[in-house]
């Protein structure tokens, strides 16, 4: 009888050892350096093209149950210089799943902001093991000026975005990723080169779906929407190039004067198809 009462009397105390094992035996440096190992990964293999990323955790602390705080999390391309910012979460709070680090697991869930005056509200759930790891994302209400991903590929603008995704990174460092994309209020600046003309100015909305593996990213799906005309952009991103075209398909009553500068990829009246050929690594060196 005496087993079964010290047994219930362990069951009982051992919550109250593991969280004060959490909150004290465990340096807030250690858990921070085991999540941003977890997270960065070298050679990772994106559009055929080995890159590294790298997480930094800024202003951790511990909470009583396993959950924690986070002032600054940022993903960087290749190291951690300013101009290498992927993107930025700001407070960040969360909890650690304590049945999966009992079986040398790493799981992670918690939100965030996308802006430190906590606009733009992001939700991140990652799950990493021996085998990988795969992060669940999804983000509401993010104003693309303040992500810096979109100075990285080159593009100037502003919009309302709601984004969400998965994730997965094998042991071989080979990625696979799906992105929903919507933007509202877009109001982007065209793309102007010596030979290129993307009129981005005359579209309001966006929708897209993103495929992206280790042999590229796969344009599956991506349309945008204006007063009056219409585009679908079809591709994919290999070796750091983009490959393919934007249909542009104005209405009758659409201004012809907006479609001047457009008149070398005149198709018909109603349809104009600009091929695309373009070199990303001066966007994203």
């Amino acid at each position: 009888m005496k087993w079964l009462i010290r047994l219930l009397l362990f069951i009982m105390v051992l919550p109250l050892l593991l969280v004060l094992l959490w909150y004290i035996g465990v340096p807030e440096e250690y858990i921070t350096d085991k999540i941003e190992k977890a997270v960065s990964l070298k050679e990772l293999s994106i559009s055929s093209r080995p890159v590294d990323v790298v997480l930094k955790i800024s202003g951790f602390r511990k909470k009583l149950f396993f959950g924690f705080y986070i002032k600054e999390l940022e993903l960087f391309r290749e190291n951690t210089s300013s101009d290498k910012v992927l993107l930025s979460v700001y407070h960040l709070t969360g909890r650690l799943r304590l049945d999966r680090l009992l079986i040398g697991k790493l799981e992670i869930e918690t939100n965030g902001f996308v802006t430190p005056s906590k606009k733009g509200e992001i939700e991140l759930c990652i799950l990493a093991d021996k085998e990988g790891y795969k992060m669940e994302f999804e983000a509401e209400d993010v104003q693309l000026g303040r992500l810096p991903i979109l100075r990285v590929i080159g593009l100037k603008g502003e919009g309302v975005a709601d984004i969400e995704g998965v994730l997965s990174v094998g042991r071989d460092r080979k990625s696979d990723a799906i992105v929903l994309l919507q933007i509202k209020d877009m109001r982007l600046s065209d793309i102007i080169q010596q030979n290129l003309y993307i009129p981005l100015s005359l579209f309001r909305e966006l929708k897209g779906v993103l495929q992206i593996h280790d042999r590229g990213v796969e344009v599956t799906s991506l349309s945008m929407k204006g007063k009056n005309i219409y585009s679908r952009l079809k591709g994919s991103i290999q070796r750091s190039v983009f490959r393919g075209r934007l249909e542009i398909m104005p209405e009758e009553d659409f201004p012809k004067i907006g479609l001047y500068p457009l008149k070398r990829y005149k198709i018909s009246e109603s349809y104009y198809v600009i091929p695309l050929n373009i070199d990303l690594s001066n966007r994203i060196n």
